[in-house]
């Protein structure tokens, strides 16, 4: 995946911590929110839940020049959540451990293009589920509003893929992810 996304789409790859400051995770909308799904350390920092809560900090204390964007970075990280399981129709049958492991893509851009680079975005995550690719049949449905889309083998969810729309600190930030889950 990360090769595809780096070579293919552009993509850059980063290596962000897993460990985050309290303001890290506001920033990105886990707290105060989904305090209780997430793993905090006894000297205050916090384990993330997705690579998007450091990849969309890269910019968290400066403003991008417009010649600078877009900006696309793709991480491969561990993913820690307290919950186990997974809640919701869109999210049925699919099994989350509190540890797992997580290809996400970040696109930072103005917000007049935002919508075009979601469309991209969404389009290079499930080209790593089509064929030749992907050894597993498939089904993807895509939800325009919240940009979520899942693939799923009969009964088992094996990959899962979800876009984010803007919010009020990152306007422009589009994030879009896929794992891996099951043997």
């Amino acid at each position: 995946m990360l090769d595809i996304h780096t070579r293919e789409f552009g993509y850059t790859e980063m290596s962000p911590p897993l460990l985050v400051r309290e303001e890290i995770m506001f920033g990105t909308g886990q707290l105060p929110k989904f305090r209780d799904d997430q793993f905090q350390t006894t000297n205050g920092f916090w384990l993330i839940p997705t690579a998007e809560v450091p990849l969309t900090n890269i910019m968290y204390d400066r403003i991008a020049e417009e010649g600078e964007l877009p900006m696309r970075f793709v991480a491969k990280t561990a993913c820690f959540r307290a919950e186990a399981g997974a809640a919701g129709k869109d999210t049925r049958g699919m099994l989350r451990q509190h540890q797992f492991y997580k290809v996400e893509l970040v696109s930072i851009t103005t917000p007049d293009k935002s919508n075009d680079e979601h469309e991209r975005m969404t389009g290079a995550a499930e080209t790593i589920l089509k064929a030749p690719r992907a050894s597993v049949p498939h089904h993807a449905a895509v939800h325009r509003r919240y940009g979520l889309c899942l693939a799923q083998k009969p009964m088992t969810s094996k990959y899962g893929c979800r876009g984010r729309m803007p919010t009020a600190k990152f306007p422009a930030v589009r994030t879009a992810g896929i794992s891996r889950r099951g043997a």
